[in-house]
């Protein structure tokens, strides 16, 4: 048994003077009719033995199936497939004209009941997620890179930002520049970067709420060990490549953190409410405690401003620009997207 400890999550709650202010709360989940959802797990940064993993492409798709994935994208590092050239590993069916002496196997993913969505790890600089594009990478900037994934219609995050030492304000400027860049990992494998979701708040605070920044966790899985630290679940009304990507965009899906590998997540949040003065949760399942989270200028950090279901704007500091809940219970913790916060008074 492997427990995870996740440090930087263990916030305590400080008390400031009543906010007065009204403020304007945009909710990346208004869209969604919650009697008519399911619930989609899925992983978006997974290697194959092409790439410095130890599994075939059909067997990383097969273990992830097996736990329950829907959704996956197979994202090795600028690598040769097929033929002599770069390219995705992708589509599923047609695993079996890798080039090599080994029996590479097709899948379909309508037959597992999954989406594969193309992509690659732009690898010669700060790590980029490249998804819905078949682009591998020959570029040596970001910049370039971003540039290129745009062209083709692709969506981009930034890979496990902790092992970089760009500033906060570079990482604003991107994400300001660049429409498809649309997130970052805030976990990456167990919890390899523990300050990355301080870092997501500090971006959050200069960015929000004109331009949200998504944040996932993801496995960036190389071997067996390493599948299943993380569920991106997805909020969608049907299965299906263009619904995933909607939901990406739009910030519609929660990321569940377990405790122990492979755990499937025991809560869900089956509402949000937006109020006159707040936001309120309806969660289904047992859960121990709800945290509110923003980031305030005074400590020069992350601080847990509100627990309960319930949270009201009389608890923010008044430079606040987002907040982010956490749900915990007894087998992990589930964290939503931001919500933005204008003041309008």
């Amino acid at each position: 048994m492997i427990v995870i400890v996740i440090t930087g999550c263990e916030y305590q709650l400080i008390s400031l003077p009543e906010n007065p202010y009204d403020y304007t709360i945009t909710n990346p989940y208004e869209d969604i009719d919650w009697n008519t959802i399911d619930y989609y797990d899925a992983n978006f940064h997974t290697h194959t033995l092409f790439s410095g993993g130890d599994m075939a492409p059909h067997d990383v798709v097969d273990a992830y199936h097996a736990i329950g994935y829907q959704i996956l994208a197979l994202t090795d590092h600028n690598t040769s497939h097929y033929q002599t050239y770069a390219s995705t590993l992708y589509p599923w069916t047609r695993f079996s004209t890798i080039d090599g002496d080994e029996s590479w196997q097709d899948r379909d993913p309508l037959v597992l009941d999954m989406v594969s969505v193309e992509g690659s790890e732009i690898s010669q600089h700060h790590h980029i997620g490249s998804w819905f594009n078949d682009f591998v990478g020959t570029t040596q900037t970001e910049e370039e890179t971003l540039v290129e994934i745009s062209n083709r219609n692709g969506l981009a995050i930034f890979n496990h930002p902790g092992r970089y030492e760009n500033s906060d304000s570079w990482y604003v400027d991107m994400f300001a520049r660049h429409s498809i860049l649309i997130g970052l990992e805030i976990f990456n494998q167990k919890d390899r970067y523990s300050d990355d979701r301080d870092r997501w708040d500090r971006i959050l605070h200069q960015s929000m709420p004109e331009r949200p920044v998504w944040g996932f966790g993801n496995d960036d899985m190389h071997s067996a060990s390493t599948i299943g630290w993380n569920r991106n679940i997805l909020v969608l009304s049907q299965l299906s490549e263009t619904a995933v990507r909607d939901a990406l965009v739009d910030g519609e899906f929660f990321v569940f953190k377990p405790f122990i590998r492979t755990t499937l997540p025991d809560i869900r949040i089956v509402g949000i409410e937006i109020l006159d003065d707040g936001i309120q949760l309806e969660v289904e399942g047992q859960y121990s405690s709800i945290k509110w989270i923003t980031y305030y200028s005074e400590t020069n950090d992350s601080e847990v401003i509100s627990i309960g279901d319930t949270f009201s704007t009389t608890s923010l500091p008044l430079d606040a620009s987002f907040v982010r809940a956490i749900v915990f219970s007894d087998d992990g913790m589930l964290f939503t997207q931001p919500f933005g916060l204008q003041r309008i008074n």
